[in-house]
């Protein structure tokens, strides 16, 4: 099966913010808020990669504890 344009972009642009990442880690160290801050984008991107091939029935819903009792939603 092809991959769509759009998913290639995608890839693509969690690539780019890895490079980014890498090259800020070389420069200023893992812990300096910009390496920090291109690993959460790349978390967030990828996170979002994996929502748009998620079976929609396979998470029919999310529980949320609260302090009272639990959240379905």
């Amino acid at each position: 099966m092809e991959k769509s344009v759009y998913l290639y972009l995608q890839e693509e642009h969690i690539e780019f913010l890895r490079k980014k990442m890498m090259e800020e880690a070389e420069m200023h160290g893992f812990q300096h808020p910009l390496v920090l801050y291109y690993s959460q984008k790349i978390d967030q991107e990828h996170n979002r990669l994996l929502g748009l091939h998620a079976p929609k029935d396979l998470f029919p819903s999310k529980i949320y504890p609260t302090r009272k009792n639990w959240q379905i939603v």
